[in-house]
């Protein structure tokens, strides 16, 4: 069930947050589910933060089938019994399958930006990264098509979680430069030789 908000918002923030939005090819249907993601993990540091104390765990308990506190203020456990995120198991599963299938448009990608990762090792440790550009034009060789990158590298640069019709976070991009995301890269890089056949 959603609620509709309003918020007295600083002029100059809202203009920013837009032009942020469309810098990182956003819509504001997602724009706004980027900050219901804030709201919800705010609320959520906050019961962790409350329910360490037992009065407290009871007052914030979640109760009935509230999705909302179930979801935030009860961690997600594994079998041994680890905090799971549940974005990261999500992604796992999909680069497991995308390093499988040679057609999909995420192995596509991938494939081009290990390729000119490699390319660009110089042996000694220096990498100067893959720039956007060259990513683009590396899709572009493998796939034959010019929109295949343009319609979905922005998808690769997104948590499922703030947008749920995305690949999953796979991507940073700091000015241009293009590297694979913390929570992904190990896993990437030990599935890379399926990557590149």
């Amino acid at each position: 069930m959603k609620k509709t908000v309003g918020f007295a918002i600083d002029e100059n923030v809202v203009r920013r947050f837009d032009i942020a939005l469309e810098l990182a090819g956003l819509s504001q249907r997602e724009g706004d589910a980027y900050i219901e993601q804030c709201m919800a993990d705010y609320a959520r540091k906050v019961f962790a933060k409350e329910a360490n104390g037992s009065a407290a765990q009871a007052f914030f308990a979640p109760t009935g089938t509230n999705a909302f506190m179930t979801a935030y203020v009860q961690p997600n456990i594994s079998d041994n019994g680890q905090n799971v995120d549940q974005d990261a198991l999500r992604m796992r599963k999909k680069i497991e399958k995308w390093a499988h299938n040679p057609n999909c448009v995420p192995h596509i990608i991938i494939k081009a930006y290990l390729r000119l990762e490699k390319s660009l090792d110089k042996g000694d440790g220096t990498n100067y990264g893959v720039t956007k550009y060259d990513l683009a034009l590396a899709v572009r060789e493998l796939s034959g098509s010019d929109t295949l990158f343009r319609t979905n590298y922005p998808q690769m640069k997104r948590a499922i979680s703030v947008s749920p019709h995305s690949h999953g976070l796979v991507f940073d991009e700091d000015r241009g430069v293009v590297t694979l995301n913390q929570g992904v890269r190990e896993q990437i890089h030990k599935l890379a030789e399926y990557f590149l056949q």
